[in-house]
């Protein structure tokens, strides 16, 4: 994850924000986005109406928030407060015309993102729910969730 902001080393905009990263991996939206290249970090605040979010140009991630903090250094995301996390599930077999499925994870405390650890923890009444096909599942976890994600090693997903 690499967030590249130039000519300062602290940055404020405010009002319909859209950026992407270096090699256009990640989109972001926000209605303020406080940036300070000294810490490598990135504040995006959603408005009233509409959260922050983030979402991997492939759309395979999408992360959602009032206040989402974005720090290169750790190679994380942390969600300040309620929000959304859905995921685009891996194809099963080798159908094409099988539609790869989503898991969406909701949560009332806070969410943190390790890119590093490949692992995401969910805190304060978390809900998951996935759906694949005419298969569905759904996990309430009252108390916190933490998911550790492997990438896909079938041929046929190329979405990763």
């Amino acid at each position: 994850m690499i967030i590249r902001l130039k000519r300062s080393k602290k940055r404020d905009a405010e009002g319909d924000i859209e950026f992407t990263t270096d090699g256009d991996i990640y989109l972001a939206y926000a209605d303020k986005l406080v940036a300070d290249m000294t810490t490598r970090q990135i504040e995006l605040f959603g408005s009233e109406t509409e959260p922050a979010r983030i979402e991997t140009k492939n759309g395979q991630t999408q992360i959602a928030g009032g206040h989402i903090i974005v720090d290169e250094v750790e190679s994380s995301i942390q969600v300040i407060g309620p929000g959304t996390w859905s995921y685009r599930l891996a194809r099963r077999g080798d159908k094409q015309d099988d539609e790869p499925g989503i898991m969406m994870v909701t949560w009332r405390g806070r969410m943190t993102y390790d890119h590093a650890r490949a692992e995401v923890l969910f805190v304060d009444d978390v809900l998951s729910q996935a759906r694949q096909g005419l298969e569905s599942g759904r996990l309430i976890a009252p108390g916190d969730l933490t998911l550790f994600l492997t990438k896909s090693t079938s041929t046929a997903d190329n979405t990763n």
